[in-house]
């Protein structure tokens, strides 16, 4: 099985991207606006449980 590289430097980049670079010599950039959205307005469960869709997801 092949080892999945690892992080070895995490840098912010304007315009809300993640500048990654990987023991294996690769740089990838990542789009966290999304994510950042999750941080700034935590998933709230009580909101979920009051959809039709959540019942079924919660079982």
């Amino acid at each position: 099985m092949e080892d999945l590289p690892k992080v070895t430097k995490a840098e912010m980049l304007p315009g809300v991207r993640l500048r990654l670079e990987f023991d294996n010599g690769q740089v990838r950039y990542y789009p966290v606006h999304e994510q950042i959205d999750l941080l700034m307005n935590p998933f709230d469960v009580s909101k979920l449980k009051k959809t039709y869709g959540a019942n079924l997801f919660l079982g």
